[in-house]
């Protein structure tokens, strides 16, 4: 049998989703997250230290929701359409990204993920090729390095994602712009209220700290599924989805907790292959093509080195640093 066909035959095994599995994962995350925001309500302005440990928990349970939110945007998290829509929504609305806006442009990363010819519709980081670099203006240049400097990613692009999420365009869809202004809605309410009672400080400190915690964290790990210095970009009619699937999304090799964490992210590969395996399933799903595809795993030590490769080399196939003597 083909490869390819093997792999697909292999993987469909592992789309059925099972709504026990589902439900008490969101149930946990659910009650550890409401815990984890009373204890941090009643330790406020009383231990600080206690206080650190409960936010932190707190955004533990936002990175848990994100993961309900991305499989829920396939449809894949439940076997039912209606019970995707509902978990995705309450989860997304605690995240601060409103469902409808990440299964619209989270659908358009899939659509053209490492394909040259299709960033402009990828909703990825911003992603130049050696060439395209070599030839930009000084300015350009400057912007390039900066925005895709550590600092922006890990401290500027969480606070980016909050306001950006907040603003309708026209390029999203109808579902996802009236998340967005439904959402605004809501959260316009709570902080009216929140001011009116005199504990914005305290909703600041407790609720949104923890979301910068959880988003600063997850533009990391979006940015290794991805941008790693072996990945592969491919011109529009060498583009197909096996391929990119294998070469273009990472294999991120986590311990249990960070597995349980990201809801099994680190199989990327996995999931771009078969968007429909639900996360529960995606562990056993690798175990059983492994063999096959043979991808070369990440490790997060290796994290800096990845963050270093910012250009895609179309000539050696791998992307690579900003050249020394730019830097200089």
């Amino acid at each position: 049998m083909d490869s390819k066909k093997e792999v697909y035959k292999i993987l469909s095994r592992y789309q059925s989703a099972s709504t026990k599995k589902a439900m008490t994962s969101v149930c946990i995350a659910l009650i550890g997250f409401v815990t984890s925001l009373f204890v941090s309500a009643e330790l406020y302005a009383t231990n600080n230290i206690a206080l650190s440990i409960s936010i932190c928990a707190t955004a533990v349970f936002m990175c848990r929701f994100f993961a309900f939110v991305h499989d829920a945007g396939h449809y894949s998290l439940f076997k039912q359409k209606w019970l995707n829509e509902v978990i995705g929504t309450i989860c997304g609305f605690f995240i601060l990204i409103p469902f409808g806006l990440w299964q619209n442009i989270h659908r358009m990363h899939h659509s053209s993920f490492a394909n040259l010819n299709k960033r402009h519709n990828n909703p990825e980081l911003w992603t130049l090729t050696l060439a395209e670099y070599n030839a930009s203006s000084s300015p350009k240049k400057l912007a390039y390095r900066v925005l895709r400097s550590s600092f922006i990613r890990v401290f500027i692009d969480p606070i980016s994602i909050i306001v950006l999420a907040r603003i309708p365009h026209r390029k999203l869809s109808v579902k996802a712009n009236i998340y967005v202004t439904l959402t605004n809605f809501v959260y316009a309410l709570l902080v009216w209220y929140f001011i009116q009672n005199e504990i914005f400080l305290q909703f600041a400190l407790t609720y949104l700290l923890a979301a910068y915690f959880f988003l600063s964290f997850a533009t990391i790990i979006v940015y290794l599924q991805h941008q790693f210095e072996d990945s592969h970009w491919y011109e529009d009619e060498d583009w197909n989805i096996y391929d990119a699937s294998i070469h273009g999304a990472s294999y991120l090799k986590f311990g249990s907790f960070m597995r349980w964490l990201t809801g099994n992210v680190g199989f990327h590969h996995i999931h771009h292959l078969n968007p429909n395996i639900p996360f529960y399933n995606l562990p056993a799903a690798n175990q059983n093509v492994i063999d096959i595809i043979k991808t070369k795993p990440i490790k997060l030590l290796e994290l800096n080195k990845h963050l270093r490769s910012k250009l895609w080399d179309e000539k050696n196939k791998r992307l690579v640093g900003i050249p020394k003597t730019e830097l200089e």
